[in-house]
């Protein structure tokens, strides 16, 4: 996966766009922050292991949007 790939949900709903990735030795996704709002931008990191499918410039999740929506932002997360 690179920076700019739309990420959509399993049920198909757009969730935002790829702007990094971590990657393993073995090539394999780490894991990866998604920027989703349409005003307010926020970010979401997730595990490689969420991803369902990845064609063209398209990233498909095993998640859905609620469940996207229910993982907590970075910006919101306290150091």
């Amino acid at each position: 996966i690179r920076k700019g790939m739309t990420v959509y949900g399993s049920a198909g709903a757009k969730l935002g766009a790829i702007t990094e990735a971590d990657f393993r030795s073995d090539g394999g996704v780490e894991n990866f922050t998604v920027e989703h709002g349409l005003v307010f931008k926020k970010h979401k990191q997730l595990p490689g292991d969420v991803i369902q499918e990845i064609t063209g410039e398209e990233v498909r999740l095993l998640i859905d949007e609620t469940e996207f929506d229910l993982i907590q932002n970075t910006e919101d997360i306290e150091a």
